[in-house]
């Protein structure tokens, strides 16, 4: 793994990490707010505009988080669209809870650990999509 980005704020931090050329790992820690989404989304435009096509956010360290994280994930999902994946490291319940509330949790593939992250894309990656669509979730 190379590391590539961090930020650091009061609150929150998030470091970015590549696996090979077309899998970045995004780890969250702390309280997420809007500033953090703003960073968040910069980061996984910037993977993809460089050909990444597997984004990890792992978010076992979010201690809290704003709706504007929620939406960041979401126009992450809808950018990389059928070619490639994001997927999740769940976070705590409770945190976890706000993606159940906005209905993501049916949205993206989510794994209790960065191990089971990593295989799963190791072992189907994006050429193995399922083409059947599932719907989108509102997240206003």
């Amino acid at each position: 793994m190379t590391q590539s980005a961090s930020l650091s704020s009061d609150s929150a931090f998030l470091s970015s990490d590549r696996i090979g050329d077309s899998t970045e790992i995004l780890t969250l820690n702390g309280k997420c707010d809007r500033s953090t989404a703003l960073y968040v989304e910069q980061r996984i435009v910037s993977a993809l505009d460089a050909g990444i096509t597997e984004i990890i956010v792992d978010l076992r360290g979010v201690t809290s988080l704003s709706r504007s994280i929620l939406q960041a994930l979401f126009r992450a999902l809808i950018r990389i669209g059928q070619h490639g994946r994001v997927v999740l490291v769940r976070p705590n319940a409770h945190v976890w809870a706000f993606f159940e509330e906005s209905g993501l949790d049916r949205g993206f593939s989510s794994f209790a650990d960065l191990k089971g992250a990593v295989a799963e894309l190791s072992v189907q990656g994006p050429q193995h999509l399922s083409s059947a669509a599932t719907p989108a979730p509102s997240v206003a």
